[in-house]
């Protein structure tokens, strides 16, 4: 049950007007510390928890106002709940700044909602996780959290470096390098932000989506949407998530979380999933197909007696790129499987991707070739820069590849990833490299050629560089957000709704290919694809 220590409803805002609202904008925090010793993050006091509950109180009252409509649940008229979560080195006042651009972006918006409002009605959440951002703390907290035994090996280090010669000073220098690499680990605080993501941010986002839960079932109880839902009259609510770098890593296993492995269902559906079962028994059931299998994956989207699983968008994904390669129960896969939809935006000049995070999960993750390290975020379509490559088309993972220093690797090779080129569910490949909207956005030129490539992504860190002193607008990370077609792009997907294998309007066509993005479109089986 969630206590009143663990969440805080930080913002709420509707949208036309707080008369008629048809979108509510809210900002959840979680209280979690960025320090174990601490009761709560920094920003975070009893009374900032405490003034939540008016905040919950006139959402409460905007759910109320919905669901006693007529036809709630019908049609169009659809209650759609949107939970966007930011990545790695993002505090709290940072996720205050994205919810206040997207709060400007709303109000524009909210122009249209007076004119011609929608018969649905969307929250759109902002969540904000305990992140910290780089070099948090100060050298007095490094130094005070320290091990004693890492405390002598930097003071041993540092005497013998200085005071000795010879094989005494070498040693030194070592254990000097060593302490001082430890240090800079916890400096650049990816680990540690790791470590809060897993521990406290899924958790407490799990939470958030069961307060949630809670709310309309008390909400709705005894009302005719509550009756024509338990009759299958009415529409489930729709959950759809926006994650950004690891953020992409939260929303993957809190999905994971939701989804009880131990549900009848679950379990009907685990040979369905895969045909040959954990073992490679070919003596299991065959798997679904046709109108079953859609039947199959409509269950598997459902989230405890309201929710259903409709859109997953990922940005940067900061994920090792086997996510997708392999037929192993990883998160991506169960995502993959529950939700009608999911988007990866992607951007082959996305240098944080490309050399902090590679470097920092070199680690930790079990590669043995350098592109293995690879994140899910570099992938690229292969020919988007030939002609008649920007815009939208169907495709399959053939077209998608890695590009590492002079050389590509396709995910479909037979040496290294050995892909399907299907892998039974759709999923949507938004490549961004070469995005431009006033002005490049993620990547400093277009690299046609595969020699250039490594200039890009040189010049791409240099611009980045330049963009922390305001010299520079290129970011490949998180560019995504800084130009309005992307922008609007990434914001009508999570909010619109649209038919199941819908292609995309032809005004988003014209928009693909103007802007010079590359998007292509997997089905879940090969059936009529080259």
């Amino acid at each position: 049950m969630t206590t009143p220590a663990q969440l805080a409803l930080l913002r709420h805002h509707t949208y036309p007007s707080a008369q008629s609202p048809c979108f509510s904008h809210l900002l959840i925090c979680s209280t979690a510390p960025l320090e174990a010793e601490r009761a709560y993050r920094p920003g975070i006091t009893e009374t900032v928890i405490e003034a939540s509950a008016p905040k919950l109180a006139a959402l409460r009252n905007d759910l109320q106002r919905f669901f006693n409509e007529p036809g709630a649940g019908e049609g169009h008229k659809r209650l759609r709940l949107v939970v966007r979560i930011h990545g790695y080195n993002v505090p709290l006042p940072a996720v205050e700044q994205e919810y206040e651009e997207a709060e400007r972006k709303f109000h524009g918006d909210a122009q249209t909602m007076t004119v011609a409002p929608p018969d649905d009605y969307v929250l759109f959440v902002h969540y904000a996780w305990p992140s910290e951002s780089f070099g948090a703390g100060g050298p007095l907290r490094w130094f005070r959290a320290m091990p004693v035994a890492l405390l002598l090996i930097l003071i041993l280090g540092g005497v013998l470096a200085i005071t000795s010669s010879g094989v005494a000073a070498l040693i030194g220098e070592l254990l000097l390098g060593i302490a001082l690499t430890l240090l800079l680990l916890r400096i650049v605080v990816y680990f540690r932000d790791r470590e809060r993501a897993s521990s406290f941010g899924v958790f407490d986002a799990v939470e958030m989506i069961r307060a949630l839960h809670h709310l309309v079932q008390d909400v709705i109880a005894g009302s005719e949407y509550k009756t024509r839902l338990d009759e299958g009259k009415a529409q489930r609510i729709s959950l759809s998530f926006l994650g950004h770098s690891m953020g992409t890593m939260l929303t993957t296993s809190l999905i994971r979380v939701l989804s009880d492995v131990f549900d009848p269902e679950a379990e009907a559906h685990l040979w369905q999933d895969n045909p040959l079962g954990p073992f490679g028994d070919k003596a299991c059931q065959p798997p679904a197909t046709g109108h079953e299998a859609d039947e199959a994956r409509l269950q598997r989207a459902r989230v405890g007696d309201l929710f259903t699983l409709e859109r997953l968008i990922l940005v940067a994904a900061d994920i090792p790129v086997w996510a997708i390669t392999t037929g192993r129960s990883n998160n991506l896969a169960s995502c993959l499987r529950r939700f009608r939809d999911t988007f990866l935006f992607v951007n082959d000049a996305d240098v944080v991707l490309r050399l902090a995070s590679t470097v920092a999960n070199y680690f930790v993750f079990p590669s043995g070739t350098r592109r293995g390290g690879y994140r899910l975020g570099n992938l690229s379509i292969s020919d988007r820069t030939r002609p008649g490559g920007y815009g939208w088309r169907q495709g399959s993972l053939r077209d998608l590849s890695l590009h590492g220093g002079l050389g590509s690797q396709s995910l479909c090779d037979k040496k290294t990833f050995r892909c399907p080129p299907w892998i039974g569910y759709p999923l949507n490949v938004v490549d961004c490299t070469d995005y431009t909207d006033q002005g490049r956005h993620l990547s400093a030129f277009t690299a046609g050629n595969p020699l250039l490539r490594p200039l890009n992504y040189a010049a791409t860190l240099l611009l980045m560089l330049l963009g922390s002193f305001g010299l520079s607008k290129v970011d490949g990370h998180g560019g995504y957000f800084g130009g309005k077609f992307c922008l609007d792009l990434l914001y009508g997907l999570a909010l619109q709704e649209q038919q199941a294998d819908a292609e995309p309007s032809e005004e988003i066509k014209a928009g693909l290919r103007t802007h010079r993005i590359s998007w292509i479109s997997i089905p879940a089986e090969g059936a009529g694809q080259g």
